[in-house]
């Protein structure tokens, strides 16, 4: 319904920054939902080598970049629980961000909010926090609007690829939640597939 392609096949290469785009349907608007991927070894949810922490802050969704922010290069998110994070805004709009101390004893997603320093803007930008679980690697996302189709920005940092065992496979899917009616859809899914690094990044230290 949601995505162009809705069974998209994903390669992670070993100790190399995953940086994929999913653009869908314009029939789909996609600042009326957040959105959370993930990917896995198996339909169980098995714990693997390399998998999210359970309990603490391990990724990031920007569901809507918001407009006319103040740029600054490291705005401290107002977050619930322990964990902390920054922002960056460029341009008026959120284009990144990091997390900073992924906290602990995290059960949901915490609130999070943009400082007085950002600026008032257009009041849509919004950004949310993603809690681990064992079984699980998330990956970070963020959101544009465009009339030929929103898309979504998936990233994975190098050094969770290279966690990894040579071994590994498994799937992934991208899920959305509606905003208004809590209703949960599964918009892309597919298996995982990792071409394995001989040479790692240590042996250059």
């Amino acid at each position: 319904m949601a995505s162009t392609t809705d069974y998209i096949n994903l390669t992670l290469y070993q100790d190399e920054s995953l940086d994929e785009t999913v653009t869908f349907e314009t029939s789909f608007q996609i600042e009326d939902s957040k959105l959370i991927s993930r990917i896995s070894k198996d339909y169980s949810a098995t714990a693997f080598t390399g998998d999210d922490d359970a309990g603490t802050l391990v990724a990031y969704v920007v569901n809507n970049v918001g407009s006319a922010y103040t740029n600054g290069t490291a705005h401290v998110l107002t977050i619930s629980g322990n964990g902390t994070a920054t922002c960056k805004i460029d341009g008026g709009k959120i284009i990144s961000v990091t997390i900073t101390n992924v906290g602990s004893g995290y059960t949901s997603q915490p609130t999070v909010a943009l400082p007085v320093g950002a600026g008032n803007g257009d009041g849509l930008a919004s950004i949310s926090l993603l809690v681990g679980a064992s079984g699980y690697l998330t990956l970070n996302a963020i959101a544009s609007q465009a009339t030929a189709g929103d898309t979504l920005a998936l990233s994975l940092n190098k050094t969770k690829t290279g966690a990894l065992d040579d071994s590994f496979s498994g799937y992934w899917d991208l899920s959305s939640k509606d905003n208004s009616t809590g209703k949960v859809t599964r918009q892309v899914n597919g298996e995982v597939y990792l071409e394995k690094s001989i040479t790692k990044e240590g042996a250059f230290a």
